[in-house]
């Protein structure tokens, strides 16, 4: 029979060394887990060497490498620079997830797509934080809320720039200055729509084209407010009345100004640039005796001539 060989202390030595060099190759080739002191993403399982507390993670805090928002302990990894970013630390750029202001390096979450915004790149929708104009997507930043606005949604505080008056809170946006105007607050020019007086920096709302007027402009039309003829289209201011009249209306009262008799009021006549009560017509003269005898004896005349000259004949 052969002899059987009995391990011996070097055979044991051997195979504690394999089994170290063993678990050695696999944290090399298949990194170590979460929690593990790390110099770079290769010594992750994971592929991720935290940036901060050089310690392999999955789910990693800011600066750190990600690749989708799930690797981020913040939920948001940065489109531009595949890095963890968020959690209120202001390092997301634009297009970024984000849950709040303060995420983002331009301070504006989109409210509507929860992405980084503004910063001048016009991609932030209505209602999110902004500071210029340029940060919208409407190209529009409320003067008075600061938040992007417009774009027909009819969101624009008064003095904000409007395009149409679907833009703005108050459906008004003034043609001349291309801003939100009016809701009682008496900032729209002359031709903006309006649906009061109040409305108008002149206080008068044309009653008939519902258009702000007068304050001198000529452009009021008959019936509406006036404070002197040079507010009316037509020149005429009815002192009676405090609005405007004439241009052949018939619609201006006794002691208003006119220039023809159809400017004034029913029974009422244009005389010496007023409209006056029209004068009574006179009747015609009676004849006085002494004018009757006269014409008797004037026609006796005449019928004798002719018998004379019909005698000579």
């Amino acid at each position: 029979m052969g002899r059987v060989r009995k391990s011996g202390p070097h055979l044991a030595t051997f195979s504690a060394t394999l089994c170290v060099v063993l678990l050695l190759a696999q944290r090399v080739y298949a990194g170590s887990p979460d929690g593990t002191s790390c110099t770079s993403d290769g010594d992750c399982t994971s592929m991720k060497c935290d940036a901060v507390g050089s310690v392999c993670c999955s789910q990693c805090l800011t600066g750190t490498t990600c690749v989708a928002d799930g690797d981020c302990l913040s939920q948001e990894c940065d489109d531009s620079s595949s890095q963890c970013c968020g959690g209120g630390n202001g390092d997301c750029s634009n297009g970024t997830t984000c849950v709040a202001n303060g995420d983002c390096l331009s301070q504006a979450c989109d409210e509507d797509r929860n992405r980084c915004c503004g910063a001048g790149d016009g991609d932030c929708s209505n209602g999110t934080v902004c500071s210029s104009d340029s940060d919208c997507l409407s190209f529009v930043c409320d003067s008075s809320t600061g938040e992007c606005c417009g774009d027909g949604n009819g969101d624009c505080s008064n003095g904000s720039e409007c395009e149409s008056d679907t833009d703005c809170v108050s459906v008004l946006c003034d043609p001349g200055t291309g801003k939100c105007c009016g809701d009682g607050n008496g900032d729209c020019a002359n031709g903006t729509e309006c649906s009061s007086d109040s409305d108008c920096a002149s206080l008068t709302c044309d009653s008939g084209t519902f258009m702000c007027c007068g304050a001198g402009e000529a452009d009021c039309s008959n019936g509406t407010t006036c404070s002197s003829g040079f507010d009316c289209a037509n020149g005429t201011c009815d002192t009676n009345t405090g609005t405007c009249c004439g241009g052949g209306n018939r619609d201006c009262l006794n002691g208003a100004a006119c220039s023809f008799n159809n400017d004034c009021a029913s029974g009422l006549a244009c005389l010496r640039g007023t409209c006056q009560a029209a004068p009574e017509p006179k009747p015609a003269p009676a004849l006085s005796r002494a004018v009757l005898i006269a014409l008797a004896a004037l026609l006796g005349a005449v019928g004798w001539l002719r018998v004379r000259r019909r005698r000579l004949a």
